[in-house]
C-alpha cells in the first residue's frame, strides 16, 4: 500500500468505519499500481522522486470513493432529505466507488501523458518512399 490510515487522516476528516477506509486505502493503492504498470513504472520500486505523490494521489482516490455515511445508499454520490411533506433524494453518479484516477492526478505522479509524435515521409519523384532522406531539403 502506498498510504496508510495515518497519511489519511492527515488530510482529511475520520471516517466512521476505519476498516473501510483501510479497504479503501488497499483499492487506490490498487488502482496507482495499475496506473504505474500501464506507463511501464515497476509499481513495487517506484522512483524516488514520486513517492510523497503516490501517497498523495492514494488518500484523494480513496477519499473519493468512500461511502458518504453509514445512513447513506452504497454508491450514492449525495442525499438530501426533508422533513414536510417527506422528501428524500439520492443522487448516483457513475464513477463512484471506482478507484480511477483522474487526469490531475496522472499528472502529479508524470504518468498518463501522450507523447506526440508526426512524421513527415519524403517521396522521391520515382514515388518511392525514403524515410532516411530530411523532409525538408
Amino acid at each position: 500500500m502506498y498510504a496508510t490510515v495515518d497519511d489519511y487522516m492527515k488530510r482529511f476528516d475520520a471516517p466512521a468505519d476505519m476498516e473501510r477506509l483501510e479497504a479503501k486505502l488497499s483499492d487506490a493503492s490498487l488502482a496507482v499500481a495499475a496506473a504505474l504498470r500501464a506507463d511501464g513504472i515497476d509499481p513495487e520500486d517506484p522512483p524516488a522522486h514520486i513517492q510523497d505523490a503516490l501517497v498523495l494521489v492514494t488518500c484523494s482516490v480513496a477519499n473519493r470513493i468512500m461511502p458518504l455515511g453509514s445512513d447513506i445508499t452504497p454508491g450514492a454520490s449525495s442525499s438530501m432529505t426533508t422533513a414536510g411533506p417527506y422528501m428524500s433524494q439520492q443522487t448516483f453518479a457513475t464513477p463512484y466507488g471506482t478507484p480511477k484516477l483522474l487526469p490531475s492526478e496522472l499528472s502529479l505522479l508524470g504518468i498518463g501523458g501522450s507523447a506526440g509524435r508526426m512524421l513527415h515521409p519524403h517521396v522521391q519523384p520515382q514515388g518511392v518512399y525514403d524515410p532516411w532522406r530530411p523532409c525538408h531539403d
